[in-house]
């Protein structure tokens, strides 16, 4: 994570590591949020996912893709968040 989006999410990388994001976000609504987008994305081969949030009062697009594997299982999760304007 780089700064801004430990910033806009309230934990820091280095804290949270190994760590559930249920038990380290500060809003359960994020968490529920991004869970639910990397579950979509995973089961469509990887396929961004997208719902729109609020982080820190100001609102943002977060953008979720599945790094998928050989055996078809998503390995690791590409997160961006963009100001929606």
């Amino acid at each position: 994570m780089n700064s801004e989006a430990e910033d806009l999410c309230g934990f820091r990388e280095n804290a949270s590591q190994g760590m559930n994001l249920l038990d380290v976000s500060r809003e359960q609504g994020f968490s529920g949020t991004v869970i639910e987008l990397c579950d979509n994305s995973a089961n469509n081969m990887g396929t961004n996912q997208s719902a729109e949030y609020e982080l820190s009062g100001i609102p943002h697009v977060v953008n979720v893709a599945a790094l998928m594997g050989k055996d078809g299982f998503a390995k690791a999760f590409y997160l961006t968040f963009v100001r929606a304007d």
